[in-house]
């Protein structure tokens, strides 16, 4: 009995730390095990729910979509500082 329980524990610590939010990433809402953020809101419900994220997160924040990071950003001025003036970081797509 103990030793199942300790198993299921030591498998439940390592999905979680496989697929939980990488070191670095701006802050989010947290996530859960395999599929991340995935059912957070309504996809109807987006635009709200984004426009609540950034008053919480700040202008910069990650949604776990599976175990893929995506880094939103919201703000003219960020927006604008990213493609313009960093562009050639962003102008090719990833392989």
């Amino acid at each position: 009995m103990w030793i199942t329980l300790a198993i299921v524990v030591v498998l439940f610590a390592l999905i979680w730390a496989v697929t939980g939010r990488p070191k670095g990433m701006p802050p989010g809402p947290t996530c859960y095990p395999v599929i991340g953020n995935v059912g957070l809101f309504k996809p109807t419900e987006a635009t709200q729910a984004h426009r609540k994220l950034r008053q919480q997160y700040g202008d910069f924040y990650t949604l776990m979509i599976f175990h893929k990071p995506v880094i939103f950003i919201s703000g003219f001025h960020h927006i604008r500082e990213l493609l313009v003036k960093h562009g050639d970081v962003f102008s090719e797509r990833p392989r």
